[in-house]
């Protein structure tokens, strides 16, 4: 009889020890926060206001912890140096920014557990420069290769076209971003012709985007277009 109830007491501990710890790993579980949306600026806009007013969506978070947001925001796409660090629990921040020049910004959010998410997408985007009596040149426009084309050049070149306005008749420069990704980087600038021939291979994606100069800062860019070198 002795050691059956022994035997019963072990058990129960057992089983009472094993509950504990399922309780203790439930407990420390916590699910990161979902990456926030950004809404603006978005990407490729030119604020006409150096004083810019950022907003994104509000970050779920499945516990429904409180969330603070990180945000970033550079003049370097890899944010690489002089970086705009700022932390809120609100969705939504005017920040005073340089007039004239092109930014890139990103957030994460985290809860208060330090569970983070990951970085939102970059989004690029410019402020106007000072002139009050200049107008943004108009976006470039596609002349060739068409966005989304499949093209099959007889040699390892394709020559880039492309077609720029500006409603003050300024003149225009344009630099040419490119390159096998979706957000194509820097590949030539102060071009002041509307046209330039770009290396290629065989069955890649290319993606490219012009970004239109007038010469009192007065700066816009196209929307990215794609295209696809076949055999």
């Amino acid at each position: 009889m002795t050691k059956v109830l022994v035997l019963l007491i072990v058990i129960l501990f057992a089983g009472c020890t094993k509950d504990n710890e399922e309780e203790k790993v439930k407990e420390v579980e916590n699910s990161s926060p979902q990456i926030a949306s950004l809404i603006f600026p978005s990407n490729n806009m030119s604020c006409i206001n150096s004083d810019v007013e950022f907003r994104w969506e509000k970050a779920v978070d499945l516990e429904n912890d409180p969330i603070t947001y990180r945000l970033l925001i550079s003049k370097h796409p890899e944010f690489s140096n002089e970086n705009i660090t700022i932390e809120t629990n609100q969705n939504i921040m005017e920040i005073p920014l340089e007039p004239g020049v092109i930014y890139y910004w990103k957030l994460k959010a985290y809860d208060i557990k330090e569970n983070e998410s990951k970085f939102s997408p970059i989004v690029k985007f410019y402020t106007q420069g000072d002139s009050p009596v200049n107008t943004l040149p108009y976006l470039a426009e596609n002349i060739y290769p068409l966005h989304n084309v499949e093209i099959s050049p007889v040699s390892e070149k394709v020559m880039l076209q492309w077609k720029g306005s500006d409603p003050n008749m300024d003149s225009l420069t344009y630099d040419i971003y490119f390159g096998k990704y979706e957000n194509p980087t820097l590949f030539k600038v102060n071009i002041e012709v509307e046209n330039f021939e770009v290396n290629i291979e065989k069955n890649t994606v290319y993606y490219w985007q012009i970004l239109t100069s007038d010469k009192y800062g007065g700066k816009s860019f196209s929307v990215i277009w794609k295209f696809k070198v076949t055999n």
